[in-house]
Order: C-alpha cells, then structure tokens, then sequence
C-alpha cells in the first residue's frame, strides 16, 4: 500500500470516529472542527466538511 492511500484510510477512520463522538454529543461542534482540521492536515488530506 503506498503512503498516500495508508494516509487518507488513516485520516477517514479518524473522521469517523470524531463523527460518531459529535453525533453521540461527546464533544462540541467546536472540538469536532478543530480535532478534524488538525487530522487533515497531519495526514496531509483536505479536511471532509460534515
């Protein structure tokens, strides 16, 4: 598998996990955007709007 794709799997497991967190209201809107931008840019994705 090369890096980019381990990456972006990486990044859309993450987005779903922090998803699943807002949804289940764990976390804020606000938490959610920032933990989701941060992700984006570690992996070195565009962050997916939700």
């Amino acid at each position: 598998m090369n890096e980019a794709l381990r990456k972006e799997i990486t990044y859309l497991a993450i987005f779903s996990l922090l998803k699943r967190l807002y949804l289940n209201q764990q976390i804020t809107k606000e938490v959610f955007d920032r933990l989701n931008r941060k992700n984006a840019q570690e992996q070195g994705c565009k962050p997916l709007l939700f």
